[in-house]
């Protein structure tokens, strides 16, 4: 059964619920965590409430006081992306917010993962949910170039799921949550 304070997170977090249900199926607490390109710590707040140790980054420093003023006990970064570099023990999972891969160009994706998997430990995974056609907010790419992306950063895949729920996912669906493994 959930602690009261738990549940009382998971209530205000909505859809981020989800995406911690499946990172609890993938790791249990009390493993440390990074989420890149966290926002106002949706999820951070929700993962931190279940035990996980995490440390969320981002490089909107509006965005982060909001983090900061809801979660005293995740751990925020300001720093961009691109520029990770955090001092401490590997992570065992990273969680890649959607616009932290489909707001980068062809050129610069590659050299993200592999910066975050360097924060990873070996055998630890990196989750990335993303469109993967075009919408209003948001470009795409593809399940094949992401996958492509990843093997150039040293990460092997493991699991692809149509959502954060982990529904399985098949050709053609237009959202993936992709898992990939640090070699």
């Amino acid at each position: 059964m959930a602690e009261p304070q738990q549940e009382a997170h998971d209530a205000r977090a909505g859809p981020d619920v989800a995406a911690a249900d499946l990172v609890r199926r993938r790791l249990s607490p009390p493993s440390r965590l990074l989420i890149v390109g966290c926002g106002t710590g949706q999820l951070a707040t929700v993962l931190t409430a279940r035990g996980y140790a995490v440390t969320g980054v981002d490089a909107d420093p509006g965005r982060l006081a909001v983090a900061r003023a809801r979660d005293a006990l995740t751990r925020w970064v300001l720093t961009d992306p691109d520029r990770l570099a955090l001092p401490g023990p590997a992570f065992d999972l990273a969680v890649l917010a959607s616009v932290v891969v489909t707001g980068r160009a062809r050129g610069r994706l590659v050299p993200l993962l592999a910066r975050v998997a360097r924060h990873v430990r070996p055998g630890g995974e990196v989750l990335a949910g993303m469109p993967l056609t075009p919408t209003a907010g948001e470009d795409a790419w593809s399940a094949a170039d992401y996958d492509r992306a990843c093997a150039g950063a040293a990460l092997a895949y493991v699991v692809r799921y149509a959502d954060w729920s982990g529904a399985p996912y098949h050709l053609g669906e237009p959202y993936a949550v992709s898992v990939h493994r640090v070699r």
